[in-house]
């Protein structure tokens, strides 16, 4: 088996072994620029929503700084997903119903995969 295999494999473990922890969430990515209608001055949005996996938790206090990183920012590991790449930007509903924006994106990459994808989330 390879290794690329083998650390999919332990991916999709640990995130069964964290089951109560894990659940879905709803990630918005802005798909095109918005247009704007001068006739009745409204900007149309053309969005698309997709359903990940992944653990919703806080920081620990020794990595937030106050300014890059806040006491309320999210951090949020989410199984790759195909045809999805977070980006900043985007936004997530957490499991306590509230919308998080997506400051930061960081993968975890071996063999040119992804195997998770650690984002940053502030209200």
């Amino acid at each position: 088996m390879a290794l690329s295999q083998r650390i999919t494999q332990a991916v999709n473990r640990a995130f069964v072994a964290l089951d109560d922890l894990v659940g879905p969430m709803s990630v918005t990515s802005q798909t095109a620029d918005p247009t704007y209608d001068p006739t009745d001055g409204s900007v149309s949005k053309i969005e698309k929503t997709v359903i990940v996996e992944g653990v919703f938790d806080r920081y620990d206090t020794d990595r937030v700084d106050g300014t890059i990183i806040t006491i309320e920012d999210r951090l949020i590991l989410v199984k790759p997903k195909a045809g999805f790449t977070p980006k900043i930007g985007d936004t997530i509903l957490g499991p306590d119903s509230i919308v998080y924006n997506i400051l930061g994106v960081d993968s975890i990459i071996a063999y040119d995969q992804v195997f998770l994808w650690e984002l940053q989330a502030r209200k």
